[in-house]
Formats: structure tokens, C-alpha cells, sequence
């Protein structure tokens, strides 16, 4: 009996060891720091997997986001399979989100084929701050420099009060240490939680094309990037001539950097404020030492504009900045002045945020109401009077069947006739009433979509908002990918109740195993970019603007927001023609901001919506659904410069989306600012 219970615990350690499968080394890290707020918004974690074993390991790293207050509800899971062989290494990126802005918690594993779990790793906790500086350099010496820092700000307020907001935090980028190159995003999403990226030349001679290609599209969609171009060869890098618009060369610096600045800080430490009570700022001049002062140098070309931090091109809705002193030099570092003006540059980008309405995946999924976008893609909602036939044909056999059946039996002397009678009627009934559901709700799967892009004047790509509606008349299960790589997706709305795995390919990703309910409508929110041809231009002319289409497309329904001037309407500007935006017919007047003072200014959809759908019909109210699902810090119209917006005539162009007949496929476009070719 011995030896039975001893072979049987052998057993049972080997049965547990081969079960176990080979050991696996297992390091997750958020890849831009701990410093991004945990709101709900895309991130990135930079995971790193070793072998140990002498065979082929492979399998799939698992990434499960749930709502901090929940530890067995729904779930976000993102997988990423990988393959390691005989004592390989590798490192992936995995994008996520928090489920709300409860906060989330986040469990990294990785599993074999068989479901196994090889190993765990555990994420460190995050530190929020409103604003976070992404530094390239490493190790960064704008840490100490910058902590603690904190700015004022009007954005988010309702009555223009200036307002302290938290500290400033400062982000390192990983490195490799065997080879010393960068680990950063190669989606644009990774940088959605990102107010500045700071970097020289020699850290972006360092990214590959896809992280240059990411960097690049956030800067499109509202980031800002500040430079510091200390080599000749940096002025030829293709991503500066990118976002410059040509080759720029060094200039004198500007006069007005050399003169003492104004800056308005926040009280000292040692200055205490009652809860409740206006927080008093102080204003403080400075000027950079002589010495500093030798340092500072000028750009030209392109797109540049002198700016009180060097020079700056706008691209798309983001900002290009080409720093006129150097952040990691000792000299710079040491004057006080280099503190303040890099805190009024990241105040400056941070207030610069609203003006993209689709600051790329940085919406928090339950902060934003997509009811009207769900009644623009849902069919039941051109259903509705089916419900109503039903209710009319219940009352004609309510009738029929019960008075009148008993009715005409008694008078022919038959009563008990109707009695055999009334299950003919309550058979037929029932029979039209199923035939009136099967013709307004169809026996076939079908498609919708609704897009917003977002863009500057001139520019050929666009960020991009698309829902995308799944509508079948039966159970199935589905699988929905974006439309490239680079994009991200995810279910649309307050979506915690249902759990959904997102798997990253190589391909792109997503959502596999989505189960859908029969004449119910899955709703998928993807954040991604958009081919626009040659683009919108917008140029002044005078006191008016001409607009010139390259889109491919018409342009129809368009509204014009001058700065400072009228708002008008055009019913159509063709591709490849142009227009003035006097020849419009004038609308009511928008762009007032939400509140006295707010930064915040609707698109108060309401006041063209019924002058859209005149024409086109649809039009307006698909504008007044999407507001609602754009952050509420927007500003749709800036004062200072001017907006269209209009949709393009066909859409996308989707026939089929998912396997699923398209019915349904509008674009609408906003185009903010000057620029482009005439």
C-alpha cells in the first residue's frame, strides 16, 4: 500500500509538472511610465518575454482590464500570441484601457496552446497627473527639473477662472540595454494619455518606421512635439520635413526670446489656500542669463512661425516645436528661466488639446453618450412602425374575433360556431403579425456606419471616429477588424457589462467571439485615421476664404465658420472645384462657448440641422448625434481660426463590413484653420 500511494504521488508531481509546462520570464511595464492618469483612455504595456527552456515555447500574452471596483465582471481582454524558440527573448506591445474612470485594474499572464498559465507579472501602481511629458532622452534630465512643477489653466473651467491643476508628470522612454534603441508605441494610441513629446535629434534617428509613424499621427490628430536639433543632419530627417512641410534651416533666433518673460505661476508651497477659496496666482518676470542667451538659435522654412519657445509649425490639428534652446544642456538646465518656459509650453499644449474634437483614444468610454449615434445605426429604430401596425391589427382582432364572431354566430342560430372559429382568428393574427416583424426587422444581417474625421487645412490624412453598427436577425458570433493595423476598437459606450477579447495579429487587430442577440444591434467604436486625397484648402482671400475640394469626393451640406464673421451654408462644392464661403447662404450664428467665460464651445448642431436635412436628408441629425459623443471640453469652433464642416457624398465607399451587407455608410468631415493649395 506503501509503494501504491508513493508511485501515485509520483504520479500526480509529474502529471502537475508537464501540466505546468516550461518555465517562461514575464515583465510588464506601462510603456510611456506610470505617470498617465488611469481615466479609462488607450494605453500601451511593454511586455518582455524570455525562454529559459532548451525547446520552442509559444502561446499567447494576456492582457485582462476590468473596473477596479470589480474582480470577476466583464472584462477587456487583449491577447497577443507569440513564439519563442530555444532560449529566445522578445518584447511586444500590448494596447488596453481602463473600463470607465473608476479606475481599472490590469492582470498580465501568458498561456500556452493548451490554455495553461506559464507565468504572471504584476503592474506598478500609476501616480496621475493632468499634464505628462514624454522625455526621449535617457536617462531624463527634465525630472528633476520639472517635479513638482504644476501650471494654471482655464481649460475645463466654466467661468474663465484660472485654475492650478495638479503636478506636472515626466515620463522616461525605455531603452534597450543591449542595444540602446527605443521602445515606444508603434500605435498612435500608445500616446493618448501624452500632453508633450520632447526629443533631439538623435533619439528620432533611433525610431523605426512604424514608432515614427505612430508619433506622426498623434502629432495629426492634436499632440505636440518639441524638438531639439543639435546636428546639422537632424534638419534632413524625413519626419521633421514631414511636419515642417520642407527642409528647414537655422536662423537667428528671435529678439523677443532674449527679453525678460512674463509668467503666471502658482503660489509658493509655503502659501496655503482655504478649501474653496480662488487660488491666487502670482505673476513673474524673468529673462535668460547672458550666457544662455549665446546658446539660443532660430529656424526657417516650411510651415515655421516664430514662437516665444523658437519656432512652431502647425500640423494637421497638432504642433510642431522647434526648441530654440536645448533642455538637456547643463547650462540650460541651470537657469531658473528654462523651468518656467517649459512649464508655459506644456500649459500651452495642454490648453491646445480641445481644439482636436478626436484627440486620438483618449475618450473614456463611459463618459460619452452615444444614444444618438446608436438610434442613427440601429434598423429598429426605422422599425418603429411595425409596433404600431401590430397594435392596430391587435384592436381589428380584438374586435372581430370576440363581438362580431359572437355576433354573426348568434344571429345565424349557431353561438357555439364562433368558439371553433376563434382559434382560426388567433392563428391568422398571429401569423400577420409575425409577417409584419419579418418585413420591418428582414431576415438578412446588415451594416452601418457613421465617421467624423478631423483634420487641418491642406492636409492629405485625417484622424478618424468611425461606429460601426452589427446588426443580425439571428444569434452569431462575430469578428470585427479594423480597418489597418494602427488603429485600435473596442464595444461603443458604457460597455462594461459585456466582456469582448481583443486579438492583436499581424494583421492589426480585432475583436474575436462578439455574440451577438437576434435584431439587436452591436455597436463598435474604432479610433484610427483616414485617406483624404489632396485634402480641403482653405485660404484667405480678403475678409472671405476660398475653399478648394481634393477629396475624390463632393463635398455636401457644407458649413463655414468664419472667425469673427458669419457662419453660412453651401449645398455642394464639387471635387476638384471651388468656392467662397460668402457665396454660402448665412446661418445662425455659432460659436459661443458653453458658459460665460468656458472654454468649451458646442457645436450646437441644432441651429443647421434642419437647413441640412432640407437638402440632404439625415444629414443634420447625424451631426446633432455625434456631438453628444465628442468629449465635452471641445472646442468645435475656435475663435481664431476658421471651420468647415461637411460630409462626403457615398461615404467610405463599404459594401460589406464583417461579412454583413452595408446599408447605411456617412462621413462627416471637419476641416480647422488656413492652409493647403489653391
Amino acid at each position: 500500500m506503501l509503494r501504491a500511494i508513493l508511485g501515485l504521488a509520483v504520479a500526480l508531481f509529474a502529471s502537475t509538472t508537464h501540466a505546468a509546462g516550461p518555465a517562461l520570464v514575464l515583465d510588464a511595464t506601462p510603456l510611456l511610465g506610470v505617470a498617465a492618469p488611469d481615466d479609462g483612455s488607450w494605453r500601451s504595456l511593454h511586455v518582455r518575454l524570455e525562454n529559459p527552456d532548451n525547446q520552442r515555447l509559444s502561446g499567447s500574452v494576456v492582457v485582462e482590464s476590468r473596473a477596479a471596483w470589480s474582480r470577476s465582471g466583464p472584462a477587456l481582454t487583449t491577447e497577443v500570441p507569440f513564439s519563442l524558440g530555444p532560449h529566445g527573448k522578445a518584447t511586444l506591445e500590448a494596447p488596453t484601457h481602463g473600463l470607465g474612470p473608476g479606475g481599472a485594474s490590469f492582470r498580465v499572464f501568458a498561456r500556452d496552446a493548451n490554455g495553461n498559465t506559464l507565468s504572471e507579472a504584476t503592474l506598478p501602481a500609476t501616480h496621475p497627473n493632468e499634464a505628462i511629458v514624454l522625455d526621449l532622452t535617457t536617462p531624463s534630465r527634465l525630472v528633476p527639473l520639472l517635479r513638482n512643477a504644476s501650471f494654471p489653466s482655464r481649460r475645463g473651467t466654466r467661468f474663465g477662472l484660472r485654475t492650478v491643476l495638479g503636478s506636472i508628470g515626466v515620463s522616461a522612454a525605455l531603452e534597450d540595454p543591449s542595444t540602446g534603441d527605443l521602445w515606444l508605441p508603434e500605435r498612435a494610441s500608445g500616446y493618448s494619455a501624452v500632453t508633450l513629446v520632447v526629443a533631439s535629434g538623435r533619439e528620432l534617428s533611433k525610431l523605426d518606421d512604424a514608432e515614427q509613424m505612430a508619433l506622426t499621427n498623434w502629432v495629426l490628430a492634436g499632440g505636440a512635439l518639441a524638438l531639439a536639433l543639435d546636428r546639422p543632419e537632424d534638419l534632413a530627417h524625413p519626419l521633421v520635413e514631414a511636419l515642417v512641410g520642407a527642409r528647414p534651416a537655422r536662423d537667428t533666433a528671435p529678439a523677443s526670446l532674449s527679453s525678460a518673460a512674463t509668467f503666471v505661476v502658482p503660489p509658493e508651497e509655503t502659501e496655503s489656500v482655504a478649501p474653496g477659496a480662488k487660488t491666487p496666482l502670482r505673476v513673474l518676470r524673468l529673462a535668460p542669463s547672458a550666457e544662455l542667451r549665446k546658446r539660443f538659435v532660430g529656424y526657417r522654412g516650411g510651415n515655421l512661425h516664430e514662437t516665444p519657445f523658437g519656432a512652431a509649425a502647425s500640423y494637421g490639428l497638432g504642433e510642431l516645436h522647434l526648441l530654440a534652446f536645448d533642455p538637456r544642456d547643463a547650462v540650460t538646465l541651470a537657469d531658473p528661466w528654462t523651468r518656467h518656459k517649459l512649464t508655459a509650453l506644456i500649459e500651452q499644449a495642454y490648453d491646445r488639446q480641445p481644439l482636436s474634437t478626436l484627440l486620438h483614444s483618449s475618450a473614456t468610454p463611459g463618459d460619452l453618450n452615444i444614444d444618438g449615434v446608436r438610434r442613427e445605426l440601429d434598423p429598429n429604430q426605422a422599425t418603429r412602425w411595425t409596433i404600431i401596425a401590430s397594435a392596430i391589427l391587435l384592436l381589428v382582432y380584438a374586435g372581430l374575433a370576440g363581438p362580431v364572431n359572437f355576433y354573426l354566430a348568434a344571429r345565424r342560430g349557431r353561438p357555439l360556431r364562433a368558439l371553433w372559429q376563434l382559434p382560426l382568428w388567433s392563428a391568422a393574427t398571429l401569423c400577420i403579425v409575425m409577417l409584419i416583424g419579418l418585413l420591418g426587422k428582414g431576415v438578412a444581417g446588415r451594416a452601418r456606419r457613421l465617421s467624423l474625421f478631423d483634420t487641418g487645412a491642406g492636409m492629405t490624412r485625417a484622424a478618424a471616429l468611425r461606429f460601426r453598427g452589427f446588426y443580425a436577425s439571428s444569434s452569431r458570433e462575430l469578428s470585427v477588424r479594423a480597418g489597418r493595423r494602427e488603429h485600435v476598437l473596442d464595444v461603443a459606450g458604457a460597455s462594461t457589462d459585456v466582456s469582448r477579447n481583443l486579438l492583436i495579429d499581424r494583421d492589426g487587430p480585432r475583436l474575436a467571439g462578439l455574440r451577438t442577440k437576434p435584431w439587436q444591434t452591436v455597436l463598435i467604436r474604432e479610433d484610427g485615421f483616414a485617406e483624404l486625397s489632396g485634402g480641403v484648402s482653405v485660404l484667405p482671400v480678403g475678409n472671405d476664404f476660398l475653399i478648394k475640394n481634393r477629396t475624390a469626393r463632393d463635398l455636401i451640406g457644407v458649413v463655414v465658420h468664419s472667425p469673427g464673421g458669419p457662419t453660412t451654408y453651401l449645398r455642394r462644392i464639387r471635387d476638384g472645384a471651388s468656392a467662397r464661403a460668402s457665396d454660402g447662404i448665412p446661418l445662425p450664428a455659432v460659436g459661443t462657448p458653453a458658459a460665460p467665460g468656458a472654454t468649451a464651445i458646442p457645436l450646437d448642431a441644432t441651429r443647421f440641422a434642419a437647413t441640412l436635412d432640407k437638402d440632404y436628408p439625415g444629414l443634420g441629425r447625424a451631426w446633432t448625434a455625434i456631438e453628444p459623443a465628442i468629449g465635452a471640453e471641445t472646442e468645435w469652433w475656435p475663435a481664431d481660426a476658421p471651420v468647415l464642416i461637411a460630409a462626403l457624398e457615398g461615404g467610405e465607399g463599404k459594401l460589406t463590413d464583417s461579412g454583413l451587407a452595408v446599408d447605411y455608410d456617412r462621413v462627416l468631415l471637419r476641416v480647422v484653420g488656413e492652409g493647403g493649395a489653391p
